[in-house]
């Protein structure tokens, strides 16, 4: 529904993608799936928005990476997740449908940002050995 707009699904282990072929979902011709072993932050960083559309989730790093690299990240609230994400209802996907229709309007904010940097030193707690 956003024709000027790319999605990729990362997918290195192909469940996903099995998934789709198995339901038969058909993929529009914006809509990426990246289903073989590949660098994840190295998209990332080519990426505007971290979509983290789960109905289960723990601290993902996935989300923390996003705002580390001061993507805008947009998250279910299946669990508690950082300052700085913007949260949809679980499930809710009409929700999650206005938030994505909406992020060309969206600013990063000063106060969004301060909390963002905060990220930085625990990212690299979790990279630097």
């Amino acid at each position: 529904r956003l024709p000027n707009k790319c999605l990729v699904f990362s997918d290195p282990s192909g469940k996903y993608s099995e998934y789709l072929g198995k339901e038969k979902i058909k993929i529009p011709e914006n809509v990426f799936v990246i289903n073989i072993p590949h660098d994840f932050i190295n998209i990332l960083k080519q990426s505007d928005v971290l979509l983290r559309a789960t109905t289960t989730d723990g601290d993902s790093l996935t989300v923390r990476e996003g705002l580390f690299y001061n993507k805008i990240v947009v998250a279910s609230d299946c669990v508690q997740r950082p300052d700085g994400v913007l949260l949809y209802p679980n499930q809710k996907f009409e929700v999650l449908e206005k938030i994505l229709f909406s992020i060309e309007n969206y600013q990063v904010s000063k106060e969004r940002k301060k909390k963002i940097d905060g990220f930085k030193q625990q990212i690299e707690d979790i990279y630097v050995l």
